[in-house]
């Protein structure tokens, strides 16, 4: 999990990584499963279109 916060961001661009950043602690903070899955599912309908490879990452691992 920790690499993948930390590897996730060089997908983003730069005006974005903050409000991306703030999205991620919601995800690695989750109580359960599916909190993050929930969590996810809200963060790809927001951020897919600009960033299809950050999303990509998350859910492919």
């Amino acid at each position: 999990m920790v690499h993948q916060v930390r590897n996730t961001p060089k997908y983003i661009s730069y005006k974005d990584k903050k409000e991306f950043a703030s999205d991620l602690k919601s995800i690695y903070h989750a109580v359960n499963e599916e909190h993050v899955k929930i969590n996810l599912e809200h963060i790809a309908e927001r951020l897919n279109e600009k960033h299809p490879n950050a999303i990509k990452l998350w859910f492919t691992n």
